[in-house]
């Protein structure tokens, strides 16, 4: 019985040795370049586009900061009142023509709005006379 165990016992010592011996190796193999088949790295030639980023702009008493941002399609303009009765309204020289509108809040609000299309967006704050005391400013979307 003894020796039937120690020959059951050299088996398992060989199976455990070769499974040892012949596990991966982690490194990369350096006939097909370098790469592993799982290996998730880009090409060196492509360059993945940004994500598109959130920028924010403080709306206080008669002021948005900063009033002038440049963006790229995409991109979230978010504009968090931080004192007062403020308005986002498109539009230039005090005259808001509305194709983009906040509506009237106070403090404390936030309007997002993400700019799907290049172009220059002025808007101003409708309440009251604000835009008259300074409060506007402008969008700047660049193309991807």
């Amino acid at each position: 019985m003894r020796t039937h165990f120690l020959g059951i016992l050299s088996v398992c010592l060989v199976v455990v040795a070769s499974a040892c011996s012949s596990k991966t190796s982690s490194l990369p193999n350096q006939s097909d370049g370098g790469l592993s088949p799982d290996d998730t790295r880009a090409d060196a030639g492509t360059d993945a586009p940004p994500a598109p980023a959130t920028h924010t702009v403080a709306v206080t008493n008669f002021a948005y900061t900063p009033a002038e941002l440049s963006i790229k399609v995409g991109d979230t303009v978010e504009w968090v009142w931080e004192s007062g009765t403020h308005t986002v309204s498109s539009g230039a020289d005090c005259v808001a023509d509305k194709k983009l509108e906040s509506g009237e809040h106070a403090a404390p609000f936030t309007f997002r709005h993400t700019f799907t299309e290049p172009g220059t967006m002025s808007y101003l704050c409708n309440y009251m006379e604000h835009c008259a005391k300074g409060q506007h400013g402008v969008i700047v979307v660049t193309g991807e």
